[in-house]
C-alpha cells in the first residue's frame, strides 16, 4: 500500500528538477574557477609586489652608497692636493717626513679602493640618478566574442526531434544526472577550498608586503652602513698618521706642517660629509664611560681624573641615525680599589 508508482511524469518531473541542479552546479563551477583565476591572479601580482620591494631595498642601498660616496669624492681630490704640495725631493732629505707620506699615501689608495669597490670613478663621477617614469599597466586583451551578423548568409537553425520518452529512458537519465550532480558537488567543494585557501595566500601576501616595506623604509636610513664600515679603517689610519706629526715637527719642518694639515683637512671634510649622512663621530675623551657606546681596552691610572673616564681614545665610535655602528675603544681611567 506504501509503494511509489513511478510515472513517466514523475520521473519527467525528477529529471527536470535534478538538470535544474545540474545546471545550477555547472554555473558554480564556472564562477568559482573564475573566481580562483581572479584570486590566483592576486597572489602572483602580490609575489610580483614583494620581489619588486626586496629588489627596491637592494636598489635603496646601492643608491646610497653611490650618493655617500659621490659626496666624499672632493674629500679624497683634497688629499691628493695636499701630498702633491711635498716634493719628492724633500721626502728623499727627510726619511721620517718620507714615511708619513708614505702612510697617508696608502691611505688615499685605501680611499680608492672603497670607491672602487662600489664601482666608482673618481675622475668620472656618476650622474644623478634619473627617478624612472611609472610603467604604464598593459591593459588586458579583449577577448569577448564578437556578436554574430544578421543577414541572409546565417545557417538555420537545426531542429533535433527528442525521442519519445519512457519509464526505461527517464531511469537511465535520473541515473545519470545524480552522478553528475555528485560529481559537481565534489568539484564545487574543491574549487571553494581553493578558494579559501587562495584567498588566505592573499591576505599573508599582504602581510608579507607590509613587512617588507616597513623593513625598506627603515633601512633608508642605514643604506650607507656598509660603506661607512669600508671607510672606518681608512679614518682610524689617518687618525693614527696625525698623532705621530708632533707640535715640535710642524713649527720646525714646514712640510711636516703641510702634511698635518692635510690629514687634518681630510678628516674635517670627511666629518662634514658624514654630517650629511646622519654618521656620528664618537671621540669621548674626558667623558664618562659608556659600556653601550664605549669598549674599553686599556686601564690608565691618572692623578686627579675620576674613576671611570675615558683618558685616551685609541679608535672612534661611530653612529647611523642613531644606531652604534662600532663602539669606540678606549682607555679608562679604573675605579678605586
Amino acid at each position: 500500500g506504501n509503494e511509489i508508482v513511478e510515472t513517466v511524469e514523475s520521473l519527467r518531473e525528477e529529471r527536470d528538477t535534478l538538470q535544474a541542479q545540474v545546471d545550477r552546479l555547472k554555473t558554480s563551477v564556472a564562477r568559482t574557477r573564475k573566481d580562483n583565476s581572479l584570486l590566483m591572479q592576486q597572489v602572483n601580482e602580490g609575489k610580483e609586489l614583494v620581489a619588486a620591494v626586496e629588489q627596491g631595498r637592494s636598489d635603496d642601498k646601492k643608491a646610497a652608497a653611490k650618493v655617500f660616496l659621490t659626496d666624499m669624492i672632493p674629500v679624497l681630490e683634497s688629499l691628493e692636493n695636499g701630498l702633491k704640495e711635498i716634493s719628492a725631493e724633500e721626502r728623499a732629505a727627510n726619511p721620517k717626513l718620507n714615511t708619513l707620506t708614505v702612510g697617508v699615501e696608502k691611505t688615499f689608495s685605501q680611499l680608492t679602493a672603497v670607491f672602487n669597490k662600489y664601482g666608482i670613478d673618481p675622475k668620472n663621477p656618476p650622474a644623478p640618478d634619473v627617478p624612472k617614469p611609472a610603467a604604464t599597466p598593459a591593459q588586458p586583451e579583449d577577448k569577448t566574442t564578437p556578436p554574430a551578423q544578421s543577414g541572409d548568409n546565417t545557417t538555420p537553425p537545426q531542429i533535433f526531434v527528442k525521442p519519445e520518452d519512457t519509464l526505461e529512458s527517464l531511469k537511465a537519465e535520473r541515473t545519470a544526472l545524480l552522478a553528475e550532480v555528485s560529481s559537481l558537488t565534489s568539484t564545487v567543494a574543491r574549487a571553494q577550498g581553493d578558494n579559501l585557501t587562495l584567498t588566505r595566500r592573499i591576505e599573508e601576501g599582504k602581510q608579507v608586503l607590509g613587512r617588507e616595506q616597513a623593513l625598506r623604509e627603515n633601512e633608508k636610513q642605514f643604506a650607507v652602513e656598509k660603506p661607512l664600515k669600508d671607510l672606518m679603517p681608512v679614518i682610524d689610519t689617518l687618525d693614527a698618521g696625525l698623532k705621530l706629526i708632533n707640535d715640535k715637527a710642524r713649527k720646525e719642518d714646514p712640510n711636516f706642517e703641510t702634511l698635518a694639515k692635510t690629514v687634518e683637512g681630510t678628516l674635517k671634510n670627511i666629518t662634514t660629509v658624514f654630517n650629511k649622512h646622519g654618521i656620528t663621530q664618537n671621540n669621548p675623551v674626558n667623558q664618562p664611560f659608556d659600556d653601550e657606546r664605549h669598549e674599553a681596552v686599556a686601564l690608565v691610572a691618572v692623578p686627579g681624573v675620576a674613576p671611570g673616564t675615558v683618558v685616551q681614545v685609541a679608535s672612534k665610535g661611530y653612529e647611523l641615525n642613531g644606531r652604534i655602528v662600532r663602539n669606540a675603544k678606549v682607555a679608562v681611567t679604573p675605579d678605586d680599589m
